[in-house]
């Protein structure tokens, strides 16, 4: 499960914390995530997609991201060979290409 492996390295806590988004979901929001699949999410849109990630994400697997872009084909995509999650978002040339995107698709 995609929760399992962002909390993998994560000891004790990782339970907890991987399931609380589920929990949430399913009592306030009535959404079961156990049930959602960003790739068929995904392949059913019609819209500009642009997926970014890092090979050496320590949270979600790159492939993760090559599932979602096989799903579909039109999706831009950036994969950078260093970096860790959530913190791609520093760099200048991160906040170059999102601009370039929205430049382009807006």
């Amino acid at each position: 499960m995609l929760l399992d492996t962002i909390y993998a390295k994560m000891g004790p806590l990782k339970y907890p914390l991987a399931y609380l988004p589920q929990w949430y979901t399913k009592i306030f929001l009535k959404i079961d995530l156990s049930k959602q699949s960003p790739a068929r999410s995904i392949a059913e849109k019609d819209i500009p997609i642009f997926i970014i990630h890092s090979e050496k994400d320590s949270q979600i697997p790159a492939l993760h991201a090559e599932k979602l872009l096989r799903t579909q084909p039109r999706a831009q995509s950036w994969v950078i060979e260093a970096g860790e999650h959530g913190q791609l978002s520093q760099s200048s040339e991160y906040q170059r290409r999102i601009v370039q995107f929205f430049e382009k698709n807006l």
